[in-house]
């Protein structure tokens, strides 16, 4: 793409991408982790195929808990979302969502 787009488009579209996803993608899928940890999920607490786990011991359950509280609200945003529309918890929730992704990469290359 950079080549069929060119250096500046291909850059600001690569910039974007990063900042609005990588948050989700890093966490999801640990995709700059590093071989370190083997393919990292931040939401699964057992072994990932590296040479390091990436949470220790005691912190299993609390990673086990985590994902209940994600999954309750999950079930909140759906409730509200067929209260109102998908379109109302994008905009309210999903947007705030992704700006609070784009500081957190933004923040960390800095």
């Amino acid at each position: 793409m950079r080549e069929k787009w060119g250096k500046t488009p291909f850059g600001i579209f690569n910039a974007v991408l990063h900042l609005l996803f990588g948050w989700p993608v890093y966490l999801l899928f640990g995709k700059t982790g590093g071989p370190r940890y083997g393919k990292t999920n931040h939401f699964w607490p057992y072994g990932a195929g590296g040479k390091v786990d990436l949470f220790p011991k005691s912190w299993k359950r609390q990673v086990l808990l985590s994902d209940v509280g994600i999954a309750g609200m999950l079930g909140v945003l759906a409730l509200w979302a067929k209260a109102t529309s998908w379109k109302t918890v994008g905009l309210m929730y999903g947007l705030p969502y992704l700006v609070t992704n784009f500081w957190l990469v933004l923040y960390t290359w800095l």
